[in-house]
């Protein structure tokens, strides 16, 4: 098992010293609307620190919808070469298409054929990732951020529906807990399932739900589904209070868990 954390440019010397196996950034970063010339600094960045990037999120903006009336198919296919391209030349291995802006159905616009744009679009990434080392990880997200696909058998429906090997699922923990979505959906899921976000544990002075018994259940499900890639601590709701002292801690938890 690979553990990582999502990150910004700022935070990778504090998760490398803390002992993370990877990182895990918003596509954002690599700035895929603009000049080669933006890109190659940040590249510079990552590549000093030492850290591998080995996953991606936020994969699409919510500026540049995949469902609805609004779309852009030239802009979104130029998006889509320059992020795969980038992605690859920092070693990128999965891609997360959480992305609520991007994909929610726009207010009157029928869901049928929203998820049929979903499923077309997801094929069309599917053919621009054949021939890298990345796979897109769908995400199923709680209601507040997407109307649709919200539980991970909703992800694994879509996959199946889309029928390709690079297109595969997430299970997320924050997220699964507020849409009750049921641990042992994760055994389902199976060989389909790629990546896997849990939110910040509880740690000295914060005061949470507590995640104890949550983890403990998921983490249990994870390894029943010999699940055996990457797992990245995501700081939903900003739990973070001090990262230099507290990413160690986090990792030691989440791998203590994981031994359990």
């Amino acid at each position: 098992m690979r553990f990582g954390c999502c990150s910004t440019l700022e935070g990778l010397e504090i998760l490398k010293r803390a002992g993370f196996d990877y990182a895990e950034m918003k596509v954002g970063i690599l700035e895929p609307e603009e000049i080669e010339s933006k890109f190659a600094s940040t590249f510079r960045q990552i590549e000093d620190v030492g850290l591998p990037v080995e996953a991606f999120n936020v994969f699409i903006p919510g500026t540049l919808p995949v469902v609805g009336d609004n779309i852009e198919p030239e802009r979104l296919d130029r998006y889509l070469d320059v992020a795969i391209a980038r992605m690859g030349e920092l070693g990128a291995r999965v891609v997360v298409f959480g992305s609520g802006g991007a994909r929610s159905t726009p207010p009157g616009f029928d869901q049928d054929e929203a998820m049929d744009q979903i499923s077309e679009f997801l094929q069309t990434v599917a053919g621009k990732l054949e021939g890298t080392d990345i796979t897109l990880a769908i995400e199923p997200l709680y209601k507040p951020a997407s109307d649709n696909i919200n539980s991970v058998q909703d992800a694994l429906k879509m996959a199946r529906r889309v029928n390709h090997p690079r297109i595969r699922v997430l299970a997320d923990l924050f997220h699964m807990a507020h849409e009750d979505d049921g641990m042992e959906n994760v055994i389902d899921a199976g060989g389909a399932l790629r990546h896997v976000h849990v939110p910040v544990p509880q740690l000295g002075g914060m005061s949470q739900r507590p995640w104890d018994s949550l983890y403990s259940a998921f983490l249990r499900n994870l390894r029943l589904a010999k699940y055996e890639a990457r797992i990245s601590i995501e700081d939903n709701g900003g739990r973070f209070q001090h990262l230099e002292s507290e990413a160690k801690m986090a990792l030691d938890y989440l791998k203590e868990g994981w031994a359990a």
